[in-house]
């Protein structure tokens, strides 16, 4: 259960005009560690939202509804209880 276990992915989009290719990335789980990169792919979840929603959800600052989710919710949940950011 562990958010960062082997092909777990994540593909975040900031949804703010003007940022394109720069304001997505693609999370994935590489054993204990993650891997981060700007781009887009398709993840287990897609969290979509403006930049600073993104962000603040991220950072438990705002509640997980806050922005989008498309996919597997339940990974962007098991992310946010089980990362320690």
């Amino acid at each position: 259960d562990n958010p960062r276990a082997d092909g777990v992915t994540l593909h975040l989009h900031a949804t703010d005009d003007g940022l394109g290719p720069a304001g997505e990335w693609f999370v994935r789980g590489a054993g204990e560690r993650i891997a981060w990169e700007h781009g887009h792919a398709k993840g287990d979840v897609a969290v979509r939202g403006p930049v600073a929603d993104l962000l603040l959800a991220l950072l438990r600052r705002r509640p997980s509804d806050t922005v989008d989710t498309v996919g597997d919710a339940a990974v962007w949940e098991r992310w946010l209880a089980k990362t320690g950011f």
